[in-house]
């Protein structure tokens, strides 16, 4: 346990996380203004790199989430659906800024591509 914490602190993980949370939290809630004139607001939150955003709990009839986070996973971005509503992400602490922002083009693509489908539906 000791020398968990100790790597975390030596190789600033815990700085890294924090730092790195805040950019993906402003990022991601800049992006999420633009998306009101979807009629739908988006929620991002979290702490550290624990984030989530939350979405109309009424899209595509309570799985907008979960197929946002399909779109996701085939370009290689994990996330978690929860409660019909909210996507979970939670990278690896050794993350990078570069790494961050891809992952953010790849939420971003797939979040508009999710809602197009939900549009048609």
């Amino acid at each position: 346990g000791i020398e968990a914490m100790t790597v975390l602190i030596e190789e600033g993980m815990i700085d890294n996380s924090y730092d790195l949370g805040v950019h993906w939290r402003a990022t991601l809630s800049d992006w999420a203004a633009t998306k009101k004139d979807d009629g739908h607001r988006l929620l991002v939150r979290g702490r550290g790199l624990l984030n989530a955003i939350e979405v109309d709990p009424e899209l595509l009839g309570g799985k907008f989430a979960y197929a946002w986070c399909v779109r996701c996973a085939k370009e290689g971005i994990l996330a978690k659906p929860t409660h019909g509503n909210i996507v979970r992400f939670s990278p690896p602490l050794t993350i990078t800024k570069d790494e961050v922002d891809h992952a953010i083009q790849v939420i971003t693509k797939a979040y508009d591509e999710t809602m197009a489908e939900a549009k048609k539906a």
